[in-house]
């Protein structure tokens, strides 16, 4: 009866929309911009991101590689963060992509 779903289950999100997704949140977070910028832009990008609250600033970021998870995109990312005290560390971070109904990015660990 219904034509979708056969030999597969729901879509992963488009690549390109998932990592430019990506790139604006973290972009967002490197200007020292509030979440809310991202929700009330457009398109609107929900994220869920623990260490953005803390005060922890991101210095730099390198994104690695993606590949599917579920109908997500799941990212590997590199932070450079600085906590206040000038000392900036690396740190390796996951981050899942979905691009519909809405784009939403979380940080893997944070569901």
């Amino acid at each position: 009866m219904l034509a979708c779903g056969c030999g597969g289950g729901a879509p992963t999100a488009d690549p390109q929309a998932a990592r430019s997704a990506l790139e604006s949140v973290l972009e967002n977070w490197r200007a020292g911009a509030s979440l809310s910028a991202l929700e009330e832009g457009r398109p609107s990008i929900h994220v869920s991101d623990w260490q953005r609250g803390t005060g922890v600033k991101l210095t730099r970021y390198e994104i690695d590689e993606d590949r599917p998870s579920g109908t997500s995109r799941r990212f590997k990312v590199r932070l450079w963060v600085d906590s206040g005290k000038g000392k900036t560390r690396a740190e390796p971070a996951e981050y899942d992509v979905v691009d519909r109904p809405e784009l939403v990015v979380v940080r893997v660990g944070d569901r």
